[in-house]
């Protein structure tokens, strides 16, 4: 098959290096670089990102930690980071169909965590359940406005909370 614009060749990489170190036995804390380079990226000049995050653990007692992560990261090209304002529009982008996703454009974004972990003891079969509540800041650094989509797929501010949680079941 004929393929014009090289898509069946470029590359896309995912680089990322963890480094922990156990403080003691209540504190550890974790520093995570990452890297990634599409060849194609928008318009076909390729695209790169890059980050540091750092984690620092607390563990209050045996079943609960307390989290804190900070992290920067540079979407130089503006190809990696996307909102999705519409239910749908992430499933509908990879799918190539019509959404109202968008990007801001080359970013550099940063964000705050502080979370907590509360890991019970459970009965047989369940072999871990951990309840994890966090809240979120994110800021963008360079100017842009990526967050707050209005109807025309335009950002209108820089910062944005987010508030979640997960649980995770483990057999």
């Amino acid at each position: 098959m004929v393929d014009p614009l090289g898509y069946k060749s470029d590359l896309r990489f995912y680089n990322d290096a963890d480094f922990t170190y156990k403080i003691n036995d209540d504190w550890t804390w974790t520093t995570e670089l990452d890297y990634i380079h599409d060849d194609f990226g928008l318009a076909g000049g390729g695209a790169s990102g890059y980050g540091a995050t750092e984690y620092l653990g607390y563990a209050v007692t045996k079943t609960l930690t307390l989290n804190l992560r900070g992290e920067v990261f540079r979407d130089a090209q503006g190809a990696f980071v996307f909102n999705y304002p519409g239910n749908l529009d992430a499933v509908n982008a990879v799918k190539g169909l019509p959404n109202t996703s968008f990007n801001a454009g080359p970013t550099t974004y940063s964000e705050f965590t502080l979370g907590l972990t509360y890991k019970p003891d459970v009965p047989k079969p369940l072999a871990l359940l951990s309840i994890r509540p966090e809240v979120r800041y994110d800021r963008a650094l360079s100017g842009n406005t990526p967050y707050d989509a209005t109807a025309g797929n335009i950002g209108r501010t820089k910062d944005q909370f987010t508030f979640g949680a997960d649980v995770i079941l483990g057999f």
